[in-house]
């Protein structure tokens, strides 16, 4: 994910939209799963963020891809 947000960090123009990714540490099947508040952040950090941006979203945490280490 992070070499994902990397790559199209470095290849996409100031004018497009936001991009988030996003996972979870569990499958969503399970009912102590973060995938759905995972999946709620993403949608609100594309609201926020500037256009052309890319960002990793997981555990509450909205972190530029460039700036993201695993």
């Amino acid at each position: 994910m992070v070499e994902t947000g990397q790559y199209l960090q470095k290849r996409m123009e100031d004018n497009c939209a936001a991009i988030a990714f996003t996972g979870a540490t569990k499958p969503e099947r399970f009912i102590d799963s973060d995938a759905s508040f995972n999946v709620g952040l993403a949608v609100g950090a594309t609201s926020v963020c500037s256009p052309g941006s890319v960002v990793i979203c997981m555990n509450g945490n909205i972190v530029p891809a460039e700036k993201c280490v695993r």
